[in-house]
């Protein structure tokens, strides 16, 4: 009985024991996480009531818009200014002087484009203002064609010279011989045109670039400016005054400028009158490489230059310029100009300034210049004898304004 209560007191230990060990052997047995209690959603507040907009108060009467006055049409103002070169003149209330073309007529002007660019019109939109020592009854306006007012003066439209800068600056005086100051009386302040000459330049010995050459008197010297069909582009080309006639020259006498494109300017140190005395010729060549090629060539005329004195009557003092044609001889006649008038111009028998009658009828001078070519040999003319005579106009034509004796 103690034998079978000690075996099976050992059995159960052996039992517990061999749990024990299974039980260490076994995993460890994961954990399960008690779920989590979701949080209880936090009631989201009631939304705040939209505060009522805001009711823009009723607007009150807008004012009325103040009108800005227009602004007052601006009016051109004129005076006359002493001038230290030219006494007198007429400008604008700044001191700009201000010009007339000859090429106009009267309350009509013929400068537009570029014309108008370089000589802008003096424009007013209202009636003009008149400062110290201007003539109102002289005053006018003209429409242009574009619609503008431009101001006149004795019935001449009033210009502008662009490259005038300063009050004072009369660069536009004289350019091209029609563009002149203005007295307060509305005379143009007018000179002479300097002598000059034009000449053919034919097919040279060796080449054909043909053109002219034109002298012009500049005081004791000459300006020989050449216009000849361009040659290759870029190749600047050798001309000069030669001893001798065309088509072989002789020595050089006076070297000219280059010709490049067809042109070159040129101021010799010589007068035109000394020129005029003959045996010269203008010569082209090809190139400096080529310069044995001659490609133009013409000769200088025989001919003079004539002092121009003050007529009778009146002072249109100038000169003139006679070339040899042979059997005929060219008179061309330079004086001060008065614009828009066609002064007639003969050559009298006898002296200045009380001359006799007429022995050579001369075309009309406008704008100062006259060109007219009479029958009879320069030699002949030069044995004396006759005077240029030049007459105010033709109504007026017993009033003489230029005189100068042939010899």
């Amino acid at each position: 009985m103690n034998a079978s209560r000690s075996l099976v007191t050992a059995l159960v230990a052996i039992l517990a024991i061999a749990t024990v060990a299974l039980a260490a052997c076994a995993p460890a047995a994961t954990p399960v996480p008690a779920p989590t209690t979701a949080p209880v959603p936090t009631t989201a507040p009631a939304p705040t009531t939209a505060p009522a907009p805001t009711v823009a108060p009723a607007p009150t009467t807008a004012p009325v818009p103040t009108v800005a006055p227009a602004p007052a049409a601006q009016a051109a103002e004129i005076k006359v200014t002493d001038n230290a070169k030219f006494g007198k003149i007429l400008t604008d209330g700044k001191g700009m002087t201000l010009y007339i073309f000859t090429k106009d007529t009267k309350d009509t002007s013929t400068c537009y484009e570029d014309c108008a660019v370089r000589w802008p019109p003096l424009l007013s939109e209202a009636a003009p203002k008149l400062g110290d020592g201007v003539n109102a009854s002289l005053i006018g306006t003209t429409k242009r064609k574009e619609g503008t007012t431009q101001v006149t003066y004795k019935g001449w439209p009033l210009y502008y010279w662009f490259q005038d800068k300063n009050a004072g600056d009369t660069n536009g005086q004289a350019v091209a011989d029609v563009w002149w100051v203005l007295t307060s009386a509305g005379e143009a302040i007018t000179s002479a045109a300097a002598p000059s000459i034009t000449i053919e330049l034919g097919a040279g010995r060796d080449g054909d670039q043909p053109g002219t050459a034109k002298l012009t008197a500049r005081d004791n010297k000459t300006q020989v400016d050449i216009t000849i069909k361009a040659g290759a582009a870029g190749v600047e080309q050798p001309a000069h005054v030669h001893e001798g006639v065309c088509p072989a020259p002789g020595a050089v006498k006076y070297p000219l400028t280059n010709i490049k494109d067809g042109k070159s300017t040129t101021t010799l140190d010589v007068a035109l009158g000394d020129l005029l005395k003959g045996g010269f010729a203008i010569n082209v060549h090809m190139s400096a490489a080529e310069a044995a090629k001659y490609v133009a060539c013409g000769n200088v005329p025989q001919g003079t230059v004539l002092a121009i004195g003050a007529g009778r009557d009146a002072d249109q003092s100038g000169r003139a310029a006679l070339v040899s044609q042979g059997a005929k001889t060219q008179v061309n006649l330079f004086i001060k100009p008065l614009p828009g008038v066609a002064q007639p111009a003969h050559i009298h028998e006898g002296s200045c300034p009380g001359v006799g009658g007429v022995k050579f009828p001369l075309t009309n001078v406008q704008d100062g210049k006259s060109t007219t070519v009479v029958d009879l040999a320069l030699s002949d003319l030069l044995k004396g004898g006759f005077s240029i005579n030049a007459h105010k106009s033709g109504q007026e034509a017993s009033i003489y304004v230029a005189c100068g004796a042939v010899k």
